[in-house]
């Protein structure tokens, strides 16, 4: 395992590297319903994905976090307050554990 330090925030916009991304590295893969997908970058590789949709259990709530993963055997400093800070704009997010 390795830790890292010094990425960049960025949108993941193209399909097929988040698709990919979350199916090499979540335990539940890649889900057809994220509307906003950012990651993290280091040296040009995607190391940390997160990913938010339309709620799907409240109406009190304007996101969902669906998915948050860093790629296997990265240890990634401080990627989810980074990823939750670009994110946050005042929205409420529902934080649904998908494991039980």
């Amino acid at each position: 395992m390795y830790r890292l330090s010094g990425f960049s925030s960025i949108p993941v916009n193209t399909d097929s590297e988040y698709k990919t991304f979350l199916n090499e590295n979540h335990l539940q893969g890649a889900t057809s319903s994220e509307k906003v997908r950012l990651g993290l970058k280091y040296d040009g590789e995607l190391v940390s994905l997160m990913t938010f949709s339309s709620p799907r259990y409240s109406n009190e709530a304007d996101w969902e976090l669906l998915r948050f993963c860093n790629k296997k055997g990265c240890s990634v400093v401080g990627e989810a307050s980074k990823l939750l800070s670009h994110f946050e704009k005042n929205d409420v997010l529902v934080l649904q554990n998908e494991i039980n």
